[in-house]
């Protein structure tokens, strides 16, 4: 599959100025700029400094949430296997109690990492949100979003999935101005996602918009994104959203944080169906211009976590290596 890197944008959306300061930082955009450089650095002493006694982690691909220590335990290993992991720059945005941030992290495989040999190779970038949540300025709670499925191909103890050509079995709708405000535009998009009907939900998506799933790591047009949904909702047919949390980002930005739940119940990418039930942690922005449609829709979770969830991964004895059942 071609991988895609977001470009350098920079989005300033709601800057909140504070007088007081703490550790000479006096605005979330010190706090940012902190942690880019600590990671950088590979310094998670310096990153915790950023963060509030009772700071956790918490990622879409882990089982458990981390506290401060056992996030930089956790952290720490993966500079030790990628010694020049870096930040790259993607979309920030500001908010009160909120940084939010896609972007990719890259280095080069130089030691072993959770079981993969190192191949020393650089990789490709690997793309994710980070939402940091804010108890002034500093930072009480990390959600990561991204596929950890994409470290094991890339390590080479995963198969590259093999896709279908997505071509719905409609005719995909042209767009349908809703006339909406940002907020409402994203619940009224949720709703349609969860009545499962991908050719109400294809109806809010503009001409052009930059569509874009985590998983597939290459960019989408609107009928290959319908088809996307319909293969979904028929692997899943009870598939069902519950949003978390949505955060108005501005200027028609919205991030928003969900629990998926489905019952793998039909075939799903050619895989018959298993009739287990699979939860996973997603999240997603969603720009929507005046006529209230999607402009720009990017999705994250971990594919593992599903594959992990419909029994579909097992250990072979003999590789050590993950590989999908026949």
């Amino acid at each position: 599959m071609k991988s895609v890197g977001l470009g350098i944008i920079v989005i300033i959306v709601s800057l909140i100025g504070f007088t007081n300061s703490t550790n000479g930082q006096s605005s979330i955009i010190d706090v940012h700029q902190n942690v880019v450089d600590a990671f950088n650095a590979h310094d998670m002493d310096a990153m915790l400094s950023q963060t509030t006694d009772d700071f956790v982690f918490e990622a879409c691909w882990l089982t458990d949430i981390l506290d401060g220590q056992e996030y930089k335990i956790y952290m720490d290993t993966l500079f030790e296997a990628y010694p020049d992991e870096a930040f790259l720059d993607g979309l920030i945005f500001y908010t009160d109690d909120f940084i939010v941030k896609e972007h990719g992290i890259q280095g080069t495989h130089m030691k072993e990492y959770f079981g993969i040999p190192p191949t020393g190779k650089k990789a490709d970038p690997w793309m994710h949100i980070d939402v940091f949540e804010l108890d002034g300025l500093k930072i009480k709670k990390l959600w990561g979003y991204g596929d950890i499925q994409t470290v094991f191909v890339e390590g080479g103890v995963m198969p590259a999935p093999e896709y279908p050509p997505f071509i719905p079995s409609f005719d995909t709708p042209a767009p349908e101005a809703t006339g909406l405000s940002p907020m409402d535009a994203n619940t009224e998009a949720l709703s349609r996602f969860n009545a499962r009907d991908p050719q109400s939900w294809i109806k809010m998506v503009a001409e052009g918009a930059d569509l874009f799933i985590g998983v597939l790591r290459q960019p989408l047009t609107r009928t290959e994104l319908a088809a996307i949904l319909e293969i979904h909702f028929a692997g899943f047919p009870d598939m069902n959203v519950e949003t978390v949390r949505t955060v108005d980002l501005g200027d028609g930005w919205v991030l928003t944080q969900n629990n998926v739940t489905a019952t793998h119940t039909g075939t799903w990418f050619g895989i018959p169906p298993t009739g287990k039930l699979s939860v996973i942690q997603e999240a997603y922005i969603m720009r929507f211009n005046s006529d209230g449609l999607i402009t720009y829709y990017h999705s994250y979770y971990d594919n593992l976590t599903v594959l992990t969830n419909l029994g579909l991964l097992g250990e072979t004895s003999s590789s050590q290596n993950w590989e999908l059942f026949e």
